[in-house]
């Protein structure tokens, strides 16, 4: 029996000012697999689903949201392990696996968060003045 687990794509190239992008992941061994998603800068970064299972030969999305920050190089790794039948936690292999000193296997999505990011307003232009309701008239 073999575990093997793809994602398309292994490398993304985002906006640093943010935005939802897609990872697909594909079983492509002989076993069930449950799997994790970890990130090196989760400040900018959240995920959905964080853990799953997937069936021999499924697939499965996980969204990848990046908050507004600075342009940076980031690693999704996807750690996964074999989920025997009956196992409908997808946290309990990892737990059992930090039990037993187990290993998973892990696939890396380089992700870029590039400088063709949408450029702030400047917050404190001293140079111009727009008038409010509250201003008397001159």
């Amino acid at each position: 029996m073999t575990i093997s687990l793809t994602a398309e794509p292994t490398q993304l190239d985002i906006q640093a000012s943010g935005g939802s992008y897609e990872v697909l992941l594909t079983n492509t061994g002989s076993e069930r697999l449950t799997f994790k998603v970890k990130c090196n800068n989760n400040a900018f970064y959240t995920f959905k689903p964080v853990f799953g299972i997937i069936g021999v030969g499924q697939q499965k999305k996980v969204e990848v949201t990046r908050l507004y920050g600075g342009v940076s190089t980031d690693k999704m790794a996807i750690h996964y392990l074999p989920a025997p039948i009956g196992v409908y936690d997808p946290a309990e292999p990892f737990k059992q696996a930090k039990t037993f000193g187990a290993m998973p296997s892990i696939v890396d999505v380089n992700i870029t968060a590039g400088e063709n990011a949408i450029k702030s307003p400047d917050v404190a232009n001293q140079n111009s003045y727009v008038p409010t309701m509250y201003d008397k008239p001159v």
